[in-house]
């Protein structure tokens, strides 16, 4: 059963006088669980629906003809998504302290969210139906977990009895020509090492059917030692750049082998280790940039697309405070410069350091509004205070449940969240563009932040 919504105007929904409440029973026959049912089975061209209504509880069949992607035009209830049930070694979710937003203590591990969304999951929660729903109806690419391939040491860091079935479940899905992205994050002193090494070749077995392996470094904050969680060391620059040195190895022969690079690090390794970011080829297709890997060369070419277009001057004297984390500082601040070369422009880089969850996160997704607020009050406000996109929900909200609203009253100066297109955002410094606070975020997490 699929609960309705939303109904939009001029649709086939309205055409048929579905209303909010209404729930969705079957498309020709087939019993629906959730949005992904009704989208595999509602693209037919001849389709027998059967409603309940809500108004009046009765069972409505209706039959009709329509193009064969010729959507219904409703919006449904969310459905509810399964929860994670491992207990990661490195769980972020476990690092948090209380009173935080609700939603930002669900660990999900819901193979539906990994296709529609890019979530990444481990597979251990899975029924047999669920794996031969994901090949039946081609729910491809999905995103997988691995860490490790070695069977105990996986159920070592996953905390779960099934967790040493990863390989038979990789097997399956190449098997059935379904895509995986696969991700490590990496835990030095526990999968490092002839571990790392032995997932790598594993995982290169199965290709093209895993078609990517992102390698991140673990997230820590400073409640893990008040939560009495497992020691794991941090990643050290010296480790960082064996890493960068052993990637480069691999891609090298990646490529004379398979055409692609296959195997990507995170940005925060180059960072960490103080190396440039390489060039745009390294990262092919950019298809992990949801965990961390390319944003930061993305970010750069973008801006070369654009900064020709910059004008040499504005008509009157502008200031703008743009608010960074740690991380992404190092590149930012060439930005920054280019506008500062503007007449009448004068923009300067707040690095927000992260108190609340420890020096360790320096990712922006993670930045809360105490934080930011303490970071940008030691400066004048200017015209615009311009934020990080992803340090907001959809709802407009920190994650410390304070929202943009309240923040901008604390900073008594306009603020904006950095749009994704370079142009727009050039244009938000520049005083020539302002866009509505709630089209910025586009509701997937920073994948960064929570890793599973």
């Amino acid at each position: 059963m699929l609960e309705i919504k939303q109904v939009h105007p001029n649709s086939l929904g309205e055409e048929l006088e579905l209303a909010p409440g209404d729930a969705i029973l079957q498309v020709n026959g087939r019993l629906i669980r959730d949005p992904l049912d009704f989208q595999f089975w509602f693209t037919d061209e001849e389709i027998t629906l059967l409603v309940r209504q809500k108004a009046t509880g009765q069972h409505i069949e209706y039959v009709l003809e329509k193009e064969y992607d010729e959507p219904l035009g409703v919006d449904f209830v969310e459905p509810t998504y399964e929860q994670c049930k491992n207990k990661c070694v490195f769980c972020f979710v476990h690092q948090q302290p209380a009173g935080m937003r609700p939603e930002l203590y669900f660990e999900d591990d819901d193979y539906r969210l990994s296709f529609s969304h890019g979530n990444y999951i481990t597979l251990t929660n899975m029924t047999p139906a669920d794996f031969e729903r994901i090949v039946e109806q081609r729910l491809s690419p999905i995103y997988i977990s691995v860490h490790t391939t070695n069977p105990k040491l996986r159920r070592r860091m996953i905390a779960h009895r099934d967790a040493d079935k990863i390989l038979e479940h990789l097997q399956f899905f190449a098997e059935n020509r379904i895509e995986m992205h696969t991700q490590i994050v990496l835990c030095p002193g526990i999968n490092d090492g002839e571990h790392l090494e032995k997932t790598v070749e594993d995982l290169a077995r199965f290709y093209p059917h895993v078609s990517s392996i992102a390698v991140v470094p673990v997230g820590l904050t400073k409640y893990r030692h008040e939560r009495r969680l497992r020691k794991i060391n941090p990643v050290t620059p010296e480790f960082a750049q064996q890493l960068i040195t052993q990637g480069f190895a691999w891609q090298q022969r990646f490529r004379k082998e398979f055409g692609t690079g296959f195997i990507y690090l995170a940005d925060e390794f180059f960072l960490k280790a103080g190396q440039p970011f390489p060039e745009s080829d390294y990262y092919d297709d950019l298809s992990q940039i949801e965990d961390g890997v390319g944003m930061a060369r993305l970010f750069i070419d973008d801006f070369a697309a654009v900064q020709h277009t910059l004008p040499s001057r504005i008509e009157s004297p502008r200031q703008v405070t743009f608010v960074t984390a740690v991380m992404p500082a190092t590149f930012i601040a060439d930005v920054v410069q280019c506008f500062n070369r503007i007449e009448n422009l004068s923009v300067q880089m707040v690095v927000v350091e992260n108190e609340f969850w420890g020096e360790d996160v320096t990712v922006s997704g993670l930045l809360i509004a105490r934080d930011i607020l303490n970071a940008v009050k030691a400066s004048p406000p200017g015209d615009l205070i311009l934020l990080p996109a992803n340090v907001v929900n959809h709802d407009g909200l920190f994650l410390d449940n304070i929202s943009l609203e309240a923040f901008q009253q604390k900073a008594r100066t306009e603020v904006q969240l950095g749009e994704k297109d370079m142009e727009r955002m050039c244009q938000q410094v520049l005083g020539t563009y302002h866009s509505p606070w709630k089209s910025r975020y586009d509701g997937i997490q920073n994948a960064v932040a929570w890793r599973t």
